[in-house]
């Protein structure tokens, strides 16, 4: 993929990053959202869809 294509999934993990730190705010430690059904689900879905876009990088030096 281009580079373009590796900066839009760059953002898109910005945004699970940021959505991570909502979840676990409104749980108020990052320990209760994980005790919570639906907290828990949230965060693992966030950190799989990271992982997803992380395989999908390309380029090496955009992690520079």
């Amino acid at each position: 993929m281009s580079r373009k294509g590796d900066l839009a999934r760059i953002h898109k993990i910005g945004k699970y990053i940021l959505d991570i730190r909502t979840i676990t705010a409104r749980h108020g430690t990052a320990e209760n959202a994980l005790e919570d059904l639906e907290g828990r689900y949230a965060l693992m879905m966030c950190i799989a869809q990271i992982g997803e876009l992380l395989n999908k990088i390309t380029s090496v030096e955009m992690l520079d």
